[in-house]
C-alpha cells in the first residue's frame, strides 16, 4: 500500500484531490467535454495521441466538444464519466498509477447502494486501486476542525447537508439533507439578471455568473429593511457594484452593476420556497428539525457546536443569520448563550484537513477495503468499514 494515500473529493462543483502532504487540495470543475458529433472523427480528436475528452475548464473553452456534468444533487448519475475523471487525477494531475495507491474518496449521504456497488466497481476493477475508503466529506470536515462532536451544517453546490455526530457516533438516522444548494443560488441569481437585460444561461456563461455569486453576494440579516433599502450596515457590502463579465455580450454589455441580486439570490438558501417548483426547507427548518430529534443531554451539547462548512459557508453573513433564525426556533427558557454557529476556520477545504487527520491516525491496513476483501463480499464490505459505521 501506498505510504500517501490519494484524497478525492467528488464535489458538485469542483472535483478536489491532493496527497497527505499536501497543504491543501488541488481542484477543477467537475466537467467533462467530449467532442460532438460532427468532430469526433476529425484529425484534431480522433488523430494518434489526441486525448479522448478535457476535463473542468479546459473543456468549456473548446466550443468543439459537449460538456456534461456527471453529478446532480451531489449524486453521481453518469459512472462511466466519473470514472474517466477520476482516471484524468490520477494519470494527467498526479502523475501516478491508480494501481499503487490507497484512496480515500468522499461519498454523498444517503448514498444509494447500487451507487455504491458501481463506485467500488469502477475503483478496484477498472481503475485497480488496490486499497480503499469512503466517507462523507461533511464528517471528514468536523474532523478537519479537531472535533469529534458536532452538527455538521454542510452547505455545498449540491445541497445542504445536517449532520449530528457525538463522540466520533454519527447519527446518520437523523441527519438531513434537501437538494437546494450553491447550484441553485447561482441559477436564482442568472433568472433576477434577466431584469438587467444580461443573459447568462450558456455552458461558458454559468462560470461567470458563479463567480459573480462568489465575489458578491451576500446573506441578509433583515431582508425586508434590505428590501427597503435599509441594509444592517457593516454584514452587507455596498448596494451596489460592478462586475466585468470578462467578454462582450450579444446586446453589447460587458459589465454588470450588481445591487439587490447580491442579497435575493442567496436569500433562496433560507427560504427555497420563493423560488418556483421547490418545496424543499431552508437551512434553519433543517438544522431546527435535526436539533429537536435529539435526546435532551445530547441537544444541549451539540446546540454548542453547530458547524458551517462547505463552498456555500463562505457566503458573507450566513453564519449570524442561522444563528438568529435558529434561536427564534428555540424552546422557550433556552439559556441565551446554549447555541452557537461556527464557520469552519479551513473554510471549504476542511474536509481535506480532516481527511489528512484520520489518515495520521491509522496505524494498521485493517481501516482499508482491500481488493481481496472487494472481491470476496462485494459492495457489502463498503458499507461494513465505512467511516459513517464506525468511531474515529
Amino acid at each position: 500500500m501506498s505510504l500517501s494515500p490519494v484524497i478525492i473529493d467528488n464535489g458538485n462543483c469542483f472535483i478536489k484531490y491532493g496527497r497527505c502532504e499536501d497543504e491543501a487540495p488541488q481542484k477543477f470543475r467537475t466537467l467533462i467535454g467530449k467532442p460532438k458529433p460532427k468532430w469526433r472523427l476529425s484529425e484534431e480528436f480522433a488523430g494518434e495521441g489526441q486525448p479522448a475528452a478535457l476535463f473542468g475548464e479546459q473543456a468549456l473553452e473548446h466550443p468543439k466538444l459537449r460538456v456534461t456534468n456527471p453529478m446532480e444533487h451531489s449524486q453521481i448519475e453518469d459512472m462511466a464519466d466519473m470514472t474517466e475523471i477520476w482516471q484524468h487525477v490520477f494519470r494527467d494531475r498526479l502523475e501516478t498509477s491508480p494501481e499503487d495507491q490507497a484512496l480515500l474518496m468522499t461519498e454523498p449521504p444517503f448514498n444509494p447502494r447500487p451507487v455504491r456497488e458501481k463506485m467500488g466497481e469502477a475503483l478496484f476493477e477498472t481503475l485497480g486501486v488496490p486499497h480503499l475508503q469512503l466517507a462523507v466529506a461533511s464528517l471528514l470536515a468536523l474532523y478537519g476542525e479537531g472535533r469529534t462532536s458536532g452538527l455538521v451544517v454542510d452547505v455545498g453546490d449540491g445541497g445542504v447537508l445536517a449532520l449530528p455526530v457525538q463522540q466520533g457516533y454519527v447519527m446518520s438516522h437523523l441527519m438531513r439533507r434537501n437538494e437546494f444548494g450553491g447550484a441553485e443560488v447561482t441559477d436564482r441569481l442568472r433568472t433576477l439578471l434577466v431584469e438587467k437585460q444580461i443573459s447568462l444561461f450558456k455552458n461558458r456563461h454559468y462560470e461567470i455568473a458563479r463567480r459573480m455569486k462568489e465575489s458578491h453576494c451576500f446573506v441578509s440579516q433583515d431582508p425586508e429593511a434590505e428590501a427597503e433599502g435599509r441594509g444592517r450596515g457593516s454584514l452587507s457590502p455596498p448596494s451596489s457594484s460592478l462586475f466585468p463579465l470578462g467578454e462582450v455580450l450579444s446586446n453589447g454589455i460587458s459589465e454588470v452593476e450588481v445591487g439587490a441580486e447580491a442579497w435575493m439570490a442567496p436569500e433562496a438558501l433560507f427560504d427555497p420556497g420563493g423560488t418556483e417548483g421547490r418545496d424543499d426547507e431552508g437551512i434553519p427548518s433543517l438544522v431546527a428539525g435535526v436539533l429537536k430529534s435529539l435526546a435532551i443531554d445530547t441537544r444541549g451539547d451539540l446546540m454548542k457546536s453547530v458547524v458551517l462548512t462547505g463552498g456555500g459557508s463562505l457566503c458573507p453573513g450566513i453564519g449570524p443569520r442561522l444563528e438568529t433564525e435558529l434561536k427564534e426556533r428555540l424552546p422557550a427558557g433556552t439559556a441565551p448563550g446554549a447555541l452557537r454557529v461556527l464557520t469552519s476556520s479551513k473554510g471549504a477545504d476542511s474536509w481535506f484537513a480532516g481527511a489528512k487527520s484520520w489518515l495520521e491516525m491509522q496505524q494498521t491496513s485493517d481501516v482499508w477495503v482491500s481488493q481481496a476483501e472487494w472481491h470476496e463480499h462485494g459492495a457489502s464490505i463498503l458499507e461494513q468499514k465505512n467511516l459513517m459505521s464506525g468511531q474515529f
